[in-house]
């Protein structure tokens, strides 16, 4: 499940889509890739440069159970902060 603010997202329950920005510490640039890859690149990546430094900000969207999947591991592998976008 994941859990941003006062939102959760169980998998198998999509209403919408989502649109999420990853922030990410630029070490764990290349295993975010390979679990994007990993689990069949089941969305868009966008990255950009945050105002923090050492770090790198992802937009994507939530609207498939691999990228539920995705995100839920790469939090998990790397401690990456997942910000819900409107």
């Amino acid at each position: 499940m994941i859990t941003t603010g006062n939102r959760s997202y169980k998998r198998g329950i999509m209403d919408i889509p989502s649109k999420y920005i990853v922030k990410i510490d630029n070490m764990y640039l290349s295993e975010f890739t390979f679990l994007w890859v990993y689990y069949s690149q089941p969305c868009d990546l966008l990255f950009q440069k945050p105002q923090t430094v050492g770090c790198s900000g992802i937009r994507l969207v939530v609207n498939n159970e691999n990228t539920v999947k995705l995100l839920e591991r790469a939090k998990e592998k790397t401690g990456c902060e997942l910000f819900k976008v409107d």
